[in-house]
């Protein structure tokens, strides 16, 4: 699972890095200026049409990534954090049931006059095995109960998501399409 999020968080790193790299070529393309002739102020706006058009794929992709992390992403980090804090519990339990089992040796080896220490050691250590084996098979059995309803909840979100975002940058880029067939350039008289 952290390898998935890893990989995930790499997915969304890259769809951010391209949405600066595309931002940087819109700027550019609208930026470039050259003489005053004709084909110049033609190339110019052309390039400011097809910057616009950047500019919007930009903009899709950043809404992409902003999803994708907000919905997948999210849940493969928490999912991962939970792993960890599960983990972290079964070896506080382990090292309670080392101390249990240290006080049942401690109290087998225990001399008369030390025997009472020993007995309430051990049924100390005994009582708090038992409440960590309760609650953590209580917290195990809620987490792995609702993992897989999360889980789908946040997939079926991410798919409503990539097609809400996949269908507003497929009108905008086909409006931008349109824009740039219609683009004439002006007819020089011969």
């Amino acid at each position: 699972m952290k390898e998935a999020s890893q990989a995930f968080n790499g997915i969304i790193y890259a769809q951010q890095r391209l949405s600066g790299v595309l931002g940087h070529l819109a700027t550019a393309l609208t930026l470039s200026t050259g003489s005053n002739d004709e084909i110049n102020k033609l190339t110019h706006r052309l390039c400011t049409k097809f910057s616009e058009c950047l500019e919007e794929v930009k903009n899709g992709l950043e809404e992409i990534s902003y999803s994708d992390d907000s919905t997948l992403g999210d849940y493969f980090e928490l999912y991962t954090r939970y792993l960890e804090a599960e983990k972290e519990m079964l070896f506080r339990r382990t090292c309670l049931l080392v101390a249990y089992e240290n006080s049942n040796k401690a109290l087998d080896k225990a001399k008369p006059n030390k025997r009472e220490a020993a007995e309430e050691a051990k049924l100390s250590a005994e009582k708090a095995f038992e409440e960590c084996t309760d609650i953590a098979r209580q917290e195990m059995k809620f987490f792995h109960r609702q993992r897989a309803a999360i889980f789908q909840d946040r997939l079926v979100r991410f798919t409503e998501e990539q097609v809400r975002c996949r269908k507003d940058l497929c009108t905008a880029l086909a409006k931008y399409l349109t824009n740039l067939k219609e683009f004439q350039a002006p007819c020089s008289e011969e």
